[in-house]
């Protein structure tokens, strides 16, 4: 299934979920727990993310249809990395960072990935796979 199929609405989820942010803006979207605290993330803040997220894999010259990886865990990043795969049509493959190199390259090569989020650069796989970029994050 190509995730950019539109909704029976009509919409395609990147749609829905760009209209939405625009419309809750400075709403919390997500709180997160830092210590003691709380830091609440806002729809804009979020979609931010998922923009530039989106836009590095434009950068590359990933297409809608490809497939990219999600290499960490769950996060923030994690997730706007996989809203951006979303919005943009891509296919996404989640895969543990606990994987040894050689499973991360099989599970990469099988899934024909083009590209990847890694949470950082420690998670990230140090196989080389033919036609493959990544996206290293700050390890936050």
């Amino acid at each position: 299934m190509n995730h950019a199929e539109p909704t029976a609405s009509g919409r395609h989820v990147g749609q829905i979920f760009f209209q939405r942010a625009a419309e809750l803006g400075d709403r919390t979207f997500i709180k997160l727990q830092k210590g003691e605290c709380f830091e609440e993330i806002s729809w804009g803040e979020f979609a931010a993310l998922v923009s530039h997220a989106l836009l590095g894999l434009c950068a590359l010259g990933i297409l809608p249809g490809d497939t990219v990886a999600i290499i960490g865990e769950n996060s923030l990043e994690w997730l706007a990395a996989d809203m951006a795969t979303l919005a943009g049509g891509f296919t996404n493959v989640v895969i543990a960072p606990s994987l040894s190199d050689v499973m991360f390259a099989k599970v990469l090569g099988h899934a024909g990935c083009r590209a990847a989020f890694v949470q950082d650069a420690v998670t990230q796989p140090s196989g080389a796979v033919a036609g493959f970029a990544t996206l290293v994050g700050d390890g936050r």
